[in-house]
């Protein structure tokens, strides 16, 4: 394979693959294989970064131009070996050098004029599949979203699958498509760790019950003129609880929202570094076993 030929074709019928798979034409030397299920992740050998991109970027060239009962299926698996070439990024930091190498020589060789500042995903994939900005922007989006959830490189495919597809987790990604938040678990979630004051009291616990250990209650308290609180009853109805979770987390969640852009402030290096040296801490406790 010619790895350094300029990949050109036409990458424009397939700008929304999903959406524009019925108005593909079907070459006459096609080759159509049936949907055989889920096939068994099988992580490829990496010997050469640059050759192991082209040959995907091949891969993806043949799916984009033939046909398949299957088309999504193929995208996915495509999908999912990007996924793993980012996930060895993370793994080490050898092997993270050498394929960012190999990526920054395929944006020059084939001219996709990538930004540099770009996230590490979005430069896989546009190597991959192409400088199509609206093509790269769904693909990146969905698999940084599985990257914050913690999908497997093996189950790629099925959490894209579940999900109802890429275009549905981009859209689940946009202001107007976002998932309905749990108010509830995210109050509870950030409250968990805060402690505002310890009440031992026999008052108080008299009237709890026992077996509702870990579960909200909820103090109903009179605030006094020098500060102090007289706590007049104690609720533990859940719907209560629940009730007073939502109005925390209403009067909250912005706070809640700023403090956690701060937190994820750190630079796209130091995110890859943070895992590299997660996962090398992780060896050394796998060989002293």
């Amino acid at each position: 394979m010619n790895t350094t030929t300029t990949i050109n074709t036409a990458v424009n019928a397939a700008a929304t693959a999903e959406a524009s798979l019925p108005s593909i034409a079907v070459p006459a030397n096609a080759t159509v294989t049936l949907d055989t299920g889920d096939a068994q992740w099988v992580a490829p050998v990496i010997t050469n970064a640059y050759s192991a991109i082209a040959t995907l970027v091949a891969d993806q060239e043949i799916w984009l131009n033939g046909v398949h009962r299957t088309a999504n299926e193929q995208l996915y698996v495509l999908l999912q070996r990007c996924y793993h070439l980012y996930s060895l990024m993370a793994s080490d930091k050898e092997t993270n050098e050498q394929l960012k190498a190999a990526i920054e020589r395929h944006n020059k060789e084939r001219n996709l004029g990538i930004d540099e500042k770009s996230h590490t995903m979005t430069k896989i994939i546009k190597v991959v599949f192409g400088a199509d900005r609206r093509r790269a922007s769904a693909y990146s989006t969905a698999l940084r979203v599985a990257l914050a959830e913690k999908v497997n490189v093996a189950d790629l495919p099925k959490f894209l699958r579940d999900a109802g597809g890429v275009e549905e987790v981009r859209r689940q990604q946009t202001n107007g498509g976002a998932p309905k938040v749990d108010k509830v678990a995210t109050a509870t979630k950030h409250i968990s760790n805060v402690t505002l004051a310890v009440i031992d009291e026999d008052a108080i616990s008299s009237k709890l019950d026992c077996g509702a250990i870990g579960k909200q209650v909820v103090l109903v308290a009179t605030q006094d003129v020098n500060g102090k609180l007289n706590i007049n009853a104690v609720v533990q109805t859940e719907n209560v609880a629940k009730a007073v979770l939502t109005a925390i987390y209403n009067a909250e969640h912005k706070e809640w929202a700023k403090q956690s852009v701060e937190q994820q402030s750190m630079s796209e290096e130091d995110e890859l570094d943070a895992l590299i040296e997660a996962a090398a801490n992780d060896g050394e406790l796998a060989d002293a076993a």
